[in-house]
């Protein structure tokens, strides 16, 4: 009888343990799938008010379950690690106090901004209970100093303290002109810039006001900028942006300013009733990447400006008020309808605005047992809908823009995340959607270190092998838990991680290194296995390792300070800030397959190494980097008047595209649109420019040496034509080309065609019978295409087009006659030119 009832009692515990075990996974799933995620705490810096709590709660449950039992086997708990943040003024190198500091940081793949202000030692301090990486340190500007953004990733561990010391900067002095419509500068106008970006209803950072000439200057701004201007009556046509590397002395530089108008309207339903409180807005080209944006200035380029926002009254009117007299892109938003985007001319009369509800989709999803999924969620784009109890569900404002087609997703407790694409939504309520569940698949296991201890806190996500595709790209797969939100967990106390809803399939597991937040420990399994162990080891984070010297190709010194960025397959990793006093590197942790790495250093072109295949291991890598030079470049014609609709590529000795940065973007050509072109960060040395106009492509070697500041003036004479009339006709008995040939160029002077028909009558020429087509190339590019008809009458006139002058490539193709290839000079000045082509029956 003790017997049974020990065995009872063992039984009894055993159950109790595998619910409660059971109980705390789904607790866990229910918190991934509601996006719950715990962070670290940071004092003092600001934060959610999650911060810190739950980890002082679960601190004090730890405590209290340590209590029991043998003490030595519960350690007591690390100090909180501590980041201090050093500011120093780099006028004085004094310590600066009370002033603001920014630090980010990432816990399990999230990042969190915190805040705290400098002591009177001039350190900012943070502290974290858990482990983070520490990604960036950002002190704001102050009224005589510049922001300071450090970007870095390290890691640090409870119990460990770090010092980053920032250094405050001057910056650099902005000169230019406010300008009206015509030109003229405009005095008193208050010239407004921010250092860094620019967001509506920020305070500007620096002020000024215009003098007589219009002229202004603003001290104490960038690196990064943004500048308008603001005076009564007007607004602001174009502002600047951009990078200041030097003081902008250079002439050119103008914000232009236009008369004030205004953009009203009403926003209506498809039925024409008024729509209240929709979101009306008109945004600036600050995100623009056109090349047109460029200035004379290197790094600095302008911007189309007007910005306003308001809401939509009860009877559906808007009025946005101070805006340029240019077509401006408006935006309206209310759900449930589409987002509205289009142009408008500000100052013209009221818009009428009607919304678009977009299409509708329905249907219905069953479970695995082919029962209504209740409750069940549907998401397409931004809708969620939740399935009814019959499991019918309809969501309604989808776009069909065909490529990609569009999709929609499933997620229900208990099944496999469901994604299908294309569905077919209609204006009504389009095809009925039919779906049916799978059971879910789980995978599970642990992260550990060398000695087999769990490690908490560690990012831990997945791929499957089922993609979609989204219409963009980004760092990771598309696959179907990526785009459920299911695909990232992170360790418990005991290193645990589970994976729940997924589908039969296999699956790579990655274990995000703590150290530098990027490296992985990467596992091949598939769904269903709960026993996958992923060891932290330092050896199997390095997989591809890039190590070298970076030195100055002039002086062979090494460079101090650069940053690295490798594209792996084509997409680019992070960027590797890295500074050593011998120029020494090492980028550890890239996936093996298809390299290309980027480098770049202050006052350095920007140097990158083609794409090649990397093995895992150790690469050694020395690289040479050129100091920056800046072309300045005119492309005129033979009268100096220059050139437009053309593009401007640059190449190195090796003939490899080079990049330069237009708008702040790097580009490899850019846009001749008449105004010359600057061309900042080129290496300094020997470079070809080529230039593609329509059909004609020229070179120039320039020695960017020589150059200095000083405009290069390209000179190509500009491309003359010809109208050219094409006759064809086939030889059909023993006449030579060269026979006819004669007689086509003496019927031509004496306009006499009689020996040709006689020839035609006799059938030793014919006529085509079959239309055909005639392809005109010239240096290898496509200039003209004629289809050829069947003449009638037995007329030798034909098509008539305009050909390029010199010589041109004729290719001639068509049922029954033999495919040729010709060549013809192109003489351009001559009214009219004859084209004979001579061709053979098949």
């Amino acid at each position: 009888m003790k017997k049974i009832t020990i065995a009872l009692v063992v039984v009894l515990l055993a159950v109790a343990v595998f619910t409660f075990v059971r109980t705390w996974g789904e607790r866990s799933m229910a918190l991934e799938q509601e996006n719950v995620r715990q962070a670290p705490s940071a004092t003092p810096a600001t934060g959610p008010p999650e911060f810190g709590e739950k980890f002082a709660e679960r601190s004090a449950v730890d405590t209290a379950t340590a209590g029991a039992g043998d003490r030595n086997e519960h350690p007591a708990p690390l100090p909180d690690g501590e980041l201090s943040v050093v500011v120093v003024d780099g006028a004085s190198g004094e310590r600066a106090s009370d002033v603001l500091v920014r630090a980010q940081v990432a816990y399990a793949g999230h990042r969190t901004w915190h805040e705290a202000r400098t002591d009177p030692s001039g350190a900012a301090r943070f502290s974290f209970a858990q482990t983070v990486t520490v990604c960036c340190v950002h002190v704001p500007p102050v009224p005589t100093r510049v922001e300071v953004e450090e970007w870095m990733q390290e890691a640090l561990e409870p119990g460990e303290k770090r010092e980053v010391t920032v250094t405050l900067r001057a910056g650099y002095t902005l000169t230019g002109h406010v300008v009206d419509a015509v030109g003229q500068g405009l005095p008193d106008a208050e010239v407004l810039a921010w250092c860094g970006m620019y967001k509506k209803g920020d305070l500007p950072h620096r002020t000024t006001v215009t003098a007589a000439d219009g002229s202004f200057l603003l001290e104490h701004l960038g690196p990064r900028f943004v500048a308008v201007a603001r005076k009564e009556g007007l607004a602001c046509v174009e502002g600047l942006r951009g990078e200041l590397k030097a003081d902008t002395q250079l002439p050119g530089l103008e914000i232009r300013m236009g008369p004030a108008r205004t953009l009203r309207g009403t926003v209506l339903s498809p039925d024409r009733h008024p729509i209240a409180d929709a979101d009306v807005s008109v945004t600036n080209g600050l995100n623009s990447t056109s090349t047109l944006d460029a200035t004379p200035t290197p790094g600095v380029s302008r911007f189309k400006g007007g910005d306003a926002v308001t809401t939509s009254g009860a009877d559906g009117r808007f009025l946005l008020e101070g805006l340029p007299a240019v077509n401006a892109l408006l935006h309206v938003k209310a759900a449930p309808f589409l987002t509205y985007s289009q142009y408008h001319p500000v100052g013209g009369p009221p818009v009428e605005v009607v919304l678009d509800p977009g299409l509708t989709l329905v249907g219905r999803v069953v479970d695995a047992a082919a029962k209504p999924a209740k409750g069940a969620r549907v998401r397409s784009g931004t809708s969620t809908m939740v399935c009814d109890e019959d499991g019918r569900f309809e969501v309604s404002g989808m776009i069909d823009r065909g490529d990609p087609p569009p999709y929609l997703y499933v997620l229900h407790d208990g099944h496999a995340v469901e994604l299908v694409q294309p569905v077919r939504p209609g204006p009504g309520r389009g095809e009925f959607l039919k779906i049916q569940l799978k059971p879910e698949r789980v995978l599970a296991g642990r992260v550990v270190d060398d000695e087999g201890s769990g490690v908490e806190g560690v990012e831990v996500w997945i791929e499957g092998d089922r993609e979609f595709d989204p219409g963009f790209t980004h760092a990771r797969r598309s696959t179907w838990e990526w785009r459920a939100g299911i695909d990232t967990a992170t360790t418990d106390a005991t290193g645990a991680f589970r994976f729940a809803n997924l589908y039969d399939g296999g699956f790579l597991v990655h274990a995000v290194s703590p150290e530098d937040g990027r490296s992985t420990i990467d596992r091949r399994t598939s769904a269903g296995d709960e026993n996958v162990e992923l060891v932290l080891n330092r050896a199997a984070y390095r997989k591809v390792v890039l190590a070298g010297t970076v030195r100055d190709a002039a002086t062979n010194e090494p460079v101090k300070a650069f940053t690295i960025t490798p594209f792996v397959n084509g997409k680019g990793q992070h960027h590797h800030k890295l500074e050593d006093v011998e120029g020494r590197f090492e980028v550890a942790g890239l996936k093996a397959g298809e390299i290309a790495i980027l480098f770049k250093a202050p006052r350095y072109a920007s140097y990158r190494i083609p794409s090649r295949e990397y093995s895992i291991g150790e690469h050694e890598l020395d690289v040479w980097l050129k100091l920056a030079r800046t072309l300045r470049l005119r492309v005129v014609d033979e009268d100096g008047k220059p050139h437009s609709n053309g593009r401007v590529r640059v190449l190195d000795a090796d003939g490899q595209e080079l990049s330069f940065e237009l708008a702040g973007i790097p580009r490899t050509s850019a846009s001749l649109q008449g105004a010359p072109l600057v061309l900042p960060g080129l290496p300094e040395g020997l470079v070809t420019v080529r230039v593609s106009l329509g059909h004609v492509e020229k070179s120039l070697a320039v020695d960017l040496h020589l150059v200095g500041d000083e405009d290069v003036e390209f000179v190509i004479p500009r491309k003359r034509f010809a109208d050219v009339s094409v006759t064809v006709l086939l030889i059909e008995g023993d006449l030579t080309e060269a026979e006819v040939r004669r007689a086509w160029d003496e019927a031509l002077t004496k306009n006499d065609f009689t020996w040709l028909m006689n020839r035609v009558n006799a059938g030793d020429l014919s006529l085509p019978e079959q239309p055909f087509l005639v392809e005109a190339t010239q240096y290898g590019q496509h200039v003209a295409q004629l289809k050829i008809e069947p003449l009638a009458g037995g007329s030798f006139s034909a098509e008539t087009c305009t050909l390029p002058e010199g010589e041109v490539s004729i290719e001639v193709q068509g049922v029954g006659i033999q495919k040729a290839v010709m060549h013809f000079e192109v003489i351009a000045g001559e009214k009219y030119q004859h084209l004979l082509l001579l061709l053979r029956s098949e």
